[in-house]
């Protein structure tokens, strides 16, 4: 294992100083140090490296060889130093960085570019990266760090992570306009009957929008015809609007104007809350914590203007 660096950066500048001026005494004028602070500097930084580095001259202070390379090298080290610092001190404000945002299908695909145009608005040399999928490996993204923060709308399988409620969403079951059960929007229930006997087009194993239909269907004892299943909540809905088969698609999902019908269900469990997850150690992350103040801005205008 490499030890510790042994160049310091404060000691580095001090050789600097000495190499513009060639004098230890105009270097401590410029450094706000003695002359004899500047002189044990110097001695230091020899003594670690191994080799001399400054020799006087007369009245002068000269580099030595290795002086003169620590002096081309080191320039662009404290450059470099000096860059890392102002990074850091942006990332501290929230002014810049690299966010990376994970979200599950619906909160992914209709919610987080509203989020996003709203913190990039009020922090726009921000770097963001997303990634969509589901519930459950957008949890392991966190929790290994790879992912910052996320969206979702399934249930918490880690207590090793952080949970805010976010917005309410409903799952509600939808059909084409020429599909037989679409002249019974806005009237009674479907029966268990009906339920069963028309097929259905399902959103992919493990999606939560799927969890909350089957959780659901199983209250009413109802066991789907699956039709088809498609891993795109926009697949799932253009196979519907053909008159493939019914579904159930987060509200969110239906824009004004949509070629689906919503039909009537019995009980309220289709209903869930969308999430916001990071973990712990993140929470002091000024990026993490401003998207987190960019989400829940939103969230009283996404509960008023959601689809119908």
């Amino acid at each position: 294992m490499e030890g510790a660096p042994r160049i310091e950066l404060k000691l580095l500048r001090t050789i600097l100083a000495v190499a513009r001026h060639q004098s230890y005494t105009r270097a401590a004028e410029e450094l706000a140090l003695t002359q004899p602070a500047v002189s044990m500097h110097v001695r230091r930084l020899e003594a670690a490296l191994g080799v001399a580095l400054v020799e006087l001259i007369g009245h002068r202070a000269r580099l030595t060889a290795a002086g003169e390379l620590l002096a081309r090298e080191g320039t662009r080290l404290l450059a470099d130093a000096h860059h890392l610092e102002s990074q850091l001190e942006q990332l501290a404000r929230g002014g810049s960085g690299r966010l990376r945002v994970g979200a599950s299908s619906t909160p992914g695909t209709y919610l987080l570019p509203l989020v996003l145009a709203r913190l990039l608005s009020v922090m726009p040399k921000l770097e963001v990266s997303c990634t969509l999928d589901r519930t459950l490996p957008i949890e392991e993204m966190l929790l290994e760090g790879a992912l910052d923060c996320a969206l979702v709308g399934g249930h918490l399988a880690s207590r090793d992570l952080t949970r805010e409620d976010w917005v309410a969403d409903e799952v509600v079951l939808v059909a084409g306009r020429t599909h037989p059960l679409a002249a019974r929007a806005g009237g009674q229930p479907l029966t268990r009957r009906e339920l069963e006997s028309t097929p259905w087009v399902f959103h992919s194993a493990g999606s939560a929008t799927r969890q909350c239909l089957e959780a659901w269907l199983a209250t009413k004892q109802v066991e789907p015809r699956i039709a088809m299943e498609l891993s795109s909540v926009e697949a799932v809905k253009g196979m519907v609007a053909a008159g493939m088969g019914i579904a159930g698609v987060s509200r969110f999902a239906l824009a004004p104007g949509s070629a689906l019908v919503t039909l009537p269900a019995a009980g309220t469990t289709l209903r869930r809350n969308l999430a916001i997850l990071y973990h712990p150690a993140k929470s002091r992350c000024p990026m993490v914590k401003s998207f987190r103040e960019a989400a829940h801005h939103l969230a009283p205008t996404l509960k008023a203007t959601r689809g119908n």
